[in-house]
C-alpha cells in the first residue's frame, strides 16, 4: 500500500502564470486544481475528473457540431441524384463540378457556406483547447519537477553539505563519514519516494510513458525547469542581449548590473556548475533505484488504439443514419448521365473529393498524431488524450437520438407549414436532371 498512499498523499502545485493561451491555460489550472484539490485522489485520477468535466463543458460544441454535421448529411441526401448527375456531366472538371454542384445548392435553398463556417470554427476551437490543455499539462509538469527537488530534495542535500560530506577532503576528515554517506543515501531516495507522483504502472507521472529513465538528467531537467518562475537554474542567454539578473548567491540587482558582461558570464557559468554538481549526486543516488521504463509503453498503446477506435465509432455514427441504396446495373445508371456518348470514354467518372476516402485517411492519421504529442510530453497527457476520447465518444454515443429526434421534428414542422402530410416518406427514385440546360447556361456565363 506504500505506492498507493505515496500517489495519494504527494503535493501537486500549480503555476501562477498561464502558457499558451494564458487566460484558457489559467482556467485549465483552476479546474484541474480545483478537481484535485476537492478530495484525497491523486494526480492521476484528477486529471480523468477534469477530462470529464471538460468534456461536459463542451457538450453545448458537440452537440452543436453533431446537429449541423447530420444536418448537412440529410441535405447531402436530398440533392445526391442531382449531384451525381452533374458529377457525370462534368467528369474530369473540377471547375465544372464545383460551379454546378453550387448552383444545385442555390437552387434548393442550402447553405453550405454556413456549415462550412462552422466546421472551421469548430475545428479552430479543438485545436486551441488541445494546444492549450497541452502546454498547462506540460507547464504542471516543470513546475512540480522543480518543486520537488527545490522543496524535498535540495533541503536534504544542504543538511549534509553542512556537515562537510561533500567536501573534497571529506573521507579523511570526517570519522563517521560513510555512515554519514549512507544516511544520506536513505534519506535522499525517501525524500525522493516521498515527493514523486505516479499512477497505476507509471512511477513518474511528470516524464512520458517511455523507454527513457524514471528521473531526469541534468540536460532534461534544466530544460525542463530554465523557463519555470523560481526555478534553481537561470533562463539562457538570450541572442544579442546581456545576461540578466538572477538573484542567487546573494548578489543584488545593483551589484548585478556593475558587473561588466564577462564577470556575468564567468559567475553564471560558474553557478550553473555547481547546481549540477548537486543534481547529479542528488540524483546519482536516486537512480539506480529508478532505472528502467516509465511506464512500459502503455499509456502511448492504449492512447493509439482508444483514438483508432474512437474515430471508427464516430464515423460510424456519422454514417448511421444515411439511407442505403440498392445497387443498380451499370445499363441503368447509364441512363441518368448527362453527358453525350461521345464524351462517355474520355473522361474519368470520379468525384472531385472523396469523403469516404479523406475518413479512412484521418482513421490512422490521428492515432498517429496523438501518440507523437504522448511522446513529446508528460504521461498526464496521454491520460487526458485517452479519456478525452473515450467521454467524446460516449457523449455524441448519447447525442445520437437527441439530435435525430431534433432533426425529425424540425422537418415535420416544416411539412406542416407547407401543407404537407408528414407521415408519407415516398420513395426517391433517382430521375433524370431536368436542369442540365441551365447548368450548361450558367457555366457559359
Amino acid at each position: 500500500m506504500g505506492g498507493l498512499e505515496t500517489l495519494i498523499s504527494a503535493v501537486v502545485e500549480f503555476p501562477e502564470k498561464g502558457v499558451f493561451i494564458p487566460f484558457i491555460s489559467k482556467f485549465v489550472y483552476i479546474l484541474l486544481s480545483a478537481v484535485y484539490n476537492g478530495g484525497a485522489i491523486g494526480y492521476g485520477l484528477a486529471i480523468i475528473f477534469f477530462t470529464l468535466v471538460l468534456r461536459l463543458i463542451l457538450v453545448p460544441l458537440d452537440f452543436a457540431n453533431r446537429y449541423f454535421t447530420r444536418k448537412n448529411s440529410k441535405a447531402m441526401e436530398k440533392f445526391k441524384p442531382e449531384i451525381d448527375a452533374v458529377k457525370e456531366q462534368y467528369a474530369g472538371d473540377p471547375i465544372a463540378i464545383n460551379k454546378a454542384t453550387r448552383e444545385v445548392y442555390r437552387k434548393n435553398g442550402h447553405k453550405m457556406g454556413g456549415f462550412c463556417a462552422f466546421s472551421i470554427i469548430n475545428l479552430v476551437l479543438t485545436l486551441i483547447i488541445f494546444m492549450t490543455v497541452f502546454y498547462s499539462l506540460r507547464s504542471v509538469a516543470d513546475y512540480n519537477v522543480n518543486a520537488q527537488y527545490v522543496n524535498h530534495l535540495q533541503p536534504v542535500y544542504q543538511e549534509y553539505e553542512a556537515k562537510g560530506l561533500f567536501d573534497t577532503n571529506a573521507a579523511t576528515v570526517m570519522p563517521d563519514y560513510e555512515e554519514q554517506k549512507n544516511q544520506f543515501t536513505v534519506d535522499i531516495r525517501k525524500a525522493y519516494s516521498n515527493s514523486r507522483v505516479g499512477f497505476l504502472w507509471v512511477t513518474n507521472i511528470w516524464k512520458q510513458d517511455t523507454w527513457v529513465s524514471k528521473t531526469y538528467d541534468w540536460t532534461g531537467f534544466y530544460n525542463a525547469t530554465n523557463k519555470v518562475e523560481g526555478s534553481i537554474v537561470p533562463p539562457p542567454k538570450k541572442k544579442g542581449k546581456p545576461l540578466a539578473y538572477f538573484p542567487y548567491d546573494g548578489i543584488t540587482k545593483s551589484e548585478w548590473n556593475e558587473l561588466g558582461a564577462e564577470a556575468r558570464v564567468e559567475l553564471h557559468n560558474d553557478y550553473i556548475e555547481r547546481t549540477k554538481t548537486q543534481y547529479n549526486t542528488i540524483f546519482g543516488e536516486i537512480t539506480p533505484t529508478q532505472k528502467g521504463w516509465n511506464g512500459m509503453l502503455f499509456l502511448l498503446i492504449l492512447a493509439g488504439v482508444v483514438t483508432y477506435f474512437s474515430a471508427v465509432i464516430n464515423m460510424k455514427l456519422m454514417q448511421s443514419g444515411k439511407k442505403k441504396e440498392d445497387a443498380k446495373p451499370k445499363e441503368t445508371q447509364a441512363q441518368y448521365s448527362m453527358r453525350n456518348v461521345k464524351n462517355q470514354g474520355d473522361k474519368p467518372n470520379k468525384p472531385v473529393v472523396d469523403p469516404a476516402m479523406m475518413g479512412k485517411i484521418m482513421k490512422f492519421v490521428l492515432p498517429i498524431i496523438m501518440v507523437w504529442f504522448a511522446m513529446i510530453s508528460t504521461a498526464a497527457l496521454a491520460i487526458y488524450i485517452i479519456f478525452s476520447s473515450l467521454f467524446a465518444t460516449l457523449i455524441t454515443m448519447g447525442m445520437r437520438y437527441p439530435v435525430n429526434w431534433l432533426l425529425d421534428w424540425q422537418e415535420k414542422r416544416a411539412a406542416a407549414k407547407r401543407g404537407e402530410d408528414p407521415t408519407t416518406d415516398p420513395d426517391q427514385q433517382p430521375v433524370i436532371n431536368p436542369h442540365a440546360k441551365y447548368f450548361k447556361k450558367k457555366l457559359r456565363k
